[in-house]
């Protein structure tokens, strides 16, 4: 736990959450990359599709690699408040496939049954929900690092079982990143518990960001894998849930928090709030960086999205609840953003 009163931003090193119940054990039979976006990359590359649907609120930086990989990208409107589930709208063509994200991890499971087309699940928001763990999707894939304390790291898998593409070898550039970045989240570490001068390690943090958006398909890191091969993701994955309860019981109801479906395994990627309009958002924004509270708007989409997408995307703040912070932790950022006036 955090010994300065800081909330949010990338993460720390952390050294517990080691023991039984290994990330690793739930996909025995899981591809490891660098990133998120590599798998679907690779998978892309395996599977040679024409056309790929994919929900018009997204991450429009994650969708720039995968057109510079030669995917041909069509959107379908869906976000965290529609959550389409009727695709019969759709003019599927053959050579097609879907793409269909869980939402912050707070949707219960949706089946891919009577999908004319491939289906693909992006279940980076919860790895280990019922959804992730029982789909029934042709592929899934997901980015370990957003939810997991990794330098780096993404996965791939079939729960149809599927051909896979081949293992990725590791490249030096991906070693190189994730030793600069274990670097930096070790020099965090160090400033939570003691302080001093956070610009040396931030730095790191913004050029190795910049330099995995280019990084060619690789293998993931050796420490990344040691760590989900004995990393306890049911205790962390347990401690964020009773930590999105707590904030949800200590804010005013003036506060308005997008609910969570699947209550098995629950693991709420983070505390979403909506506020009433895009003015209210940024002064609300620069109320929590101010008091040492870094949310995160995820995403910001095109003008050229859907109305509903762009809506919510000008509205929505994450706020980070994850097993860093203690109840204590959680209970006086609670207190911090009960204050906001």
């Amino acid at each position: 736990m955090i010994t300065m009163e800081e909330f949010g931003s990338d993460f720390h090193y952390i050294s517990g959450f080691r023991g039984n119940n290994a990330f690793s054990q739930h996909y025995a039979d899981a591809r490891y990359y660098a990133s998120g976006r590599q798998a679907l990359i690779a998978l892309y590359k395996q599977e040679h599709w024409k056309r790929i649907w994919m929900p018009d609120y997204f991450c429009y930086e994650v969708i720039d690699s995968f057109l510079k990989s030669g995917m041909n990208i069509v959107f379908y409107q869906d976000n965290p408040l529609i959550f389409k589930n009727d695709f019969s709208d759709l003019d599927f063509q053959v050579g097609d496939a879907l793409m269909r994200v869980n939402y912050f991890g707070i949707k219960a499971k949706r089946s891919g049954k009577g999908i004319p087309i491939p289906v693909v699940e992006d279940h980076t928001h919860n790895l280990i929900g019922q959804w992730a763990l029982q789909s029934d999707a042709d592929w899934c894939f997901g980015s370990l690092r957003k939810t997991l304390p990794l330098a780096l790291g993404g996965m791939l898998w079939s729960p149809k079982g599927l051909q896979m593409p081949p293992d990725a070898p590791l490249t030096e550039e991906c070693s190189k990143i994730a030793s600069e970045r274990y670097e930096a989240m070790r020099m965090k570490a160090d400033y939570l518990k003691e302080g001093g001068n956070k610009e040396s390690f931030r730095e790191k943090y913004v050029r190795t960001e910049e330099l995995i958006d280019t990084l060619p398909i690789s293998g993931i890191d050796s420490e990344s894998y040691s760590i989900i091969g004995d990393f306890n993701v049911k205790l962390w994955t347990e401690t964020k849930a009773e930590n999105w309860h707590i904030v949800s019981e200590c804010l005013e109801n003036r506060f308005q928090i997008l609910p969570y479906e699947d209550k098995t395994g629950v693991s709420p990627f983070s505390v979403v709030m909506l506020l009433d309009n895009q003015e209210e958002r940024e002064k609300f924004r620069h109320y929590l960086i101010q008091n040492a509270i870094y949310p995160a708007i995820l995403w910001r989409v095109p003008d050229d999205a859907s109305s509903v997408s762009v809506d919510f995307s000008n509205r929505m703040l994450s706020i980070h609840c994850d097993a860093r912070y203690s109840r204590k932790d959680i209970e006086r950022m609670s207190e911090i953003i009960n204050q906001y006036d």
